[in-house]
């Protein structure tokens, strides 16, 4: 299964913009999400933040604009190419990491203030061992935000 994901996100990397987030709805959708995001996590200058699935890092270069000390993770090597890139084009800084976080992350405990994961949970075959590793990098009094999409949602139609 992970080999999967892989292989499906490594092919999807280079239109995985245009496809989900440049249409009306996924737009509509993107911004609904960052405004959600950054409203949950408040002031982000200056805090060291951890995305799991970093994707193409449509959410991270918003935490980076906002001053965010940026780390993203994702299984996927050309969706981290990709992240990596846009960081390099707009000068904004960044760890970048190509790992499957079931395995674990490679980050001290109490290291970020913040970590959350978008989109990606409903991908994970072990979630428990994924909160536990987030959980355990977060620094006390941090925030850990995740979602999981609901399949049944009214919504689901249109955001395919």
């Amino acid at each position: 299964m992970k080999n999967q994901i892989r292989n499906f996100y490594d092919l999807e990397s280079s239109l995985y913009d245009k496809r989900r987030w440049s249409e009306k709805v996924g737009d509509y959708q993107n911004k609904i999400q960052k405004n959600l995001l950054t409203s949950m996590i408040g002031e982000i200058r200056n805090k060291r933040i951890l995305e799991i699935g970093c994707g193409t890092g449509r959410f991270s270069e918003e935490m980076a604009k906002l001053g965010g000390e940026m780390t993203m993770v994702d299984i996927s090597e050309k969706m981290i190419e990709i992240v990596r890139r846009k960081f390099r084009e707009q000068n904004l800084n960044g760890a970048f990491f190509d790992l499957d976080v079931t395995e674990g992350l490679p980050f001290k405990n109490n290291s970020f203030d913040v970590s959350y994961s978008i989109n990606v949970f409903s991908h994970l075959e072990d979630y428990e061992k994924v909160l536990k590793e987030m959980y355990r990098v977060l620094k006390p009094e941090g925030h850990l935000i995740i979602n999981i999409p609901n399949l049944s949602s009214f919504y689901l139609p249109y955001g395919l």
